[in-house]
């Protein structure tokens, strides 16, 4: 699953590379390395999660919920890896990006899995609380 993920995001690096300069106002070139590098992460969780049983006598017991909480700077590189690592790991993943970062979030995911990519559900908000006059 995760070296599709890989290959999907190779197959739709222009798209996404656009939408990172688009929305971040990096250069082409960072774009290109950032998503590139999404892509490394995806191989390399998909190899060790095909390592996880390799320890004689080790018994694997999954995270239930990882939380991936990236930089502001690192828009697809750092929270790919992060996911990726936790899905590989047969954890539940909670991406929460910085503010500036979402709308890269969401059509990350919608250029690089395409519709039918798995649902990302948007980071729980707390309620605003009203201020009252004394």
């Amino acid at each position: 699953m995760l070296d599709l993920v890989a290959h999907q995001l190779e197959v739709r690096r222009a798209a996404l590379v656009e939408v990172v300069v688009a929305e971040t106002a990096m250069t082409l070139t960072d774009a290109d390395r950032q998503v590139s590098a999404a892509v490394d992460a995806a191989h390399h969780a998909a190899d060790r999660a095909r390592h996880l049983t390799d320890v004689a006598g080790a018994v694997f017991v999954p995270p239930r919920l990882t939380v991936v909480v990236p930089p502001w700077n690192s828009p697809v590189a750092t929270p790919a890896d992060g996911v990726l690592s936790a899905l590989a790991a047969g954890s539940g993943v909670v991406l929460k990006p910085s503010p500036p970062r979402q709308a890269v979030r969401r059509r990350a995911r919608r250029r690089a899995l395409g519709r039918r990519g798995p649902a990302l559900a948007p980071a729980a908000r707390r309620p605003r609380r009203r201020r009252t006059r004394p």
